[in-house]
């Protein structure tokens, strides 16, 4: 095993950590190659790239009587850190952000062993700028899917203990536009050291318009506007209005998405100026698609009838719809359904108020006959049921209030 290929070990690896549509993959999946960096260099070279190609994922946090160990978050940032160059570091002190006064010599054992050291030199103005020692691997271009809210939350929570420590020992605080300043230096690094991003996760669950707002202008930076462009798939889940703007602006920017995963939005009622914005966002999103092939709402109630109009632009592209715990209430015929030209397969799970009107077009067409689908729950309508159950004289026997089925 060991004297494998590698591009068949990378094959063996990405089957382990059960990658999705979206690029990504779970925590459980992620431990099921930690083990394989021990085997040799050649398997711990393969596994590199896909154990750090969606790092902010997977955070943890410390309890506060916990002081003395660090955060996962912290030592993934200081880890980026030995990746920055000079004038990097220079531009951050300008900026009064010191990183080597929150990143302490045990924090760098952790990453280099008893070998690891660390350098301070002065620049012009007498600030210290910290070098330490490269890590072996780039693990800086290793970056594929992106949890933006997290890498957020990481740098806020980096700062915040920048900002204490400061306090202690000067009395002065950090600048409000610290974050900013450190977010826009972290994805730069991405960028200018060659990450190819291809997943961008935003799940934003209350008022954090400030993190919107800063991506939208990142969108709209001529360096980062080219590391956001190429991605593949889009996942977001929002309630607020802050999204809207920002949809139209990565319209603008993203046009090569082939997976869309939308959930978590919900309004009481469906014609609200809320969700009126929200379908001229998405709309402008989607209009720009030109390879689109997957779509999934999850937890949808109130929106849901904005989505399948908007889809019909790619009904020569799409091939997998899926929904989940959507409610189908004030939906038009499902007319996007009906006529997507290569549609393969159809999820529905536990979604609820589909009515005979809605599927009609979907149970005659021509398109939808040769269909992998699989449902789950009962608030679909008998008639659909009983046209799922029978597609191409397949049947299935138990109820389908009780179980899935694939038909």
């Amino acid at each position: 095993m060991p004297f494998l290929n590698s591009d068949v070990l990378l094959e063996i690896f990405r089957n382990l950590v059960e990658i999705n549509e979206l690029g990504a993959y779970s925590n459980a999946g992620l431990r099921n190659i930690y083990s394989c960096i021990f085997v040799c260099h050649q398997w711990c070279d393969v596994a590199m790239p896909i154990l750090w190609g969606q790092p902010f994922h997977f955070l943890e946090s410390v309890s506060d009587d916990e002081e003395s160990m660090p955060r996962s978050s912290d030592k993934l940032l200081e880890m980026y850190f030995c990746f920055l160059n000079d004038q990097e570091r220079e531009n951050l002190l300008a900026n009064g952000i010191d990183i080597s006064l929150v990143t302490s010599q045990r924090q760098q054992s952790l990453y280099y062993g008893e070998n690891a050291h660390r350098e301070s030199d002065l620049n012009d103005d007498g600030n210290a700028i910290t070098q330490m020692r490269k890590p072996k691997y780039p693990y800086v271009q290793y970056l594929k899917s992106l949890s933006y809210i997290t890498l957020c939350t990481a740098v806020e929570m980096w700062c915040q203990d920048l900002d204490d420590i400061m306090v202690k020992m000067t009395g002065e605080e950090l600048i409000d536009d610290a974050e900013d300043i450190l977010l826009h230096t972290i994805l730069n690094l991405f960028y200018n050291r060659g990450a190819k991003l291809s997943s961008l996760s935003l799940t934003i669950n209350n008022f954090l318009d400030k993190r919107t707002i800063a991506l939208r202008r990142f969108f709209v930076d001529d360096e980062l506007r080219n590391f956001f462009a190429p991605i593949k798939s889009l996942e977001f889940s929002v309630m607020y209005t802050a999204i809207n703007d920002f949809l139209i602006t990565l319209s603008e920017t993203c046009r090569q998405l082939n997976h869309i995963s939308v959930h978590t939005l919900w309004s009481r009622h469906h014609e609200t100026p809320g969700v009126r914005a929200f379908e001229r966002s998405f709309n402008a999103l989607i209009s720009a698609q030109t390879s689109l092939t997957s779509f999934h709402l999850g937890e949808c109630k109130g929106y849901t009838h904005v989505f399948l109009p908007a889809l019909y632009s790619c009904i020569y592209t799409l091939r997998h719809l899926s929904f989940e715990s959507v409610d189908f209430r004030y939906c038009e015929p499902w007319k996007t359904i009906a006529e997507c030209r290569n549609i393969m397969s159809l999820s529905l799970i536990q979604c609820s108020n589909v009515t005979s009107d809605m599927v009609q077009p979907v149970i005659n067409s021509r398109h939808t006959r040769d269909l992998d689908i699989f449902y789950l729950g009962d608030g679909l309508c008998r008639e659909f049921t009983d046209w799922m159950n029978n597609i191409n004289g397949k049947a299935t026997t138990s109820d389908g209030n009780n179980g899935g089925h694939r038909v």
